[in-house]
């Protein structure tokens, strides 16, 4: 029996997703539950340890419909970040919320 693979992304959100709330521009509040990726990944330039990456929040689809550049995303312990760029789509997986730490 074949499974869904948005149905595997429901079920990661509701066991591992956090409540995020979100201020749209034009002034709605509401909340919806995510995934947060710091983004960082280490990695090493010859002798030059860094890390490279950018946040983003992993979101179903229709709950990124809702969100836009220009959103504010509050996580549970008050850390907050703003949308920069639309939403990447991706068919049968989580949309990526791209962000800013502010």
């Amino acid at each position: 029996m074949a499974i869904d693979p948005m149905e595997v992304c429901r079920m990661e959100i509701r066991d591992s997703g956090e409540p995020v709330t979100i201020a749209t521009p034009e002034g709605s509040v509401f909340t919806r539950p995510m995934i947060f990726d710091d983004g960082v990944d280490d990695t090493a330039l010859g002798s030059m340890p860094g890390a490279i990456g950018q946040p983003v929040f992993l979101c179903l689809p229709e709950d990124a419909e809702l969100i836009g550049e220009g959103a504010l995303l509050t996580c549970e312990d008050g850390s907050e970040y703003l949308v920069f760029a639309e939403p990447i789509r991706r068919k049968n997986q989580f949309t990526e919320i791209r962000v800013n730490e502010q």
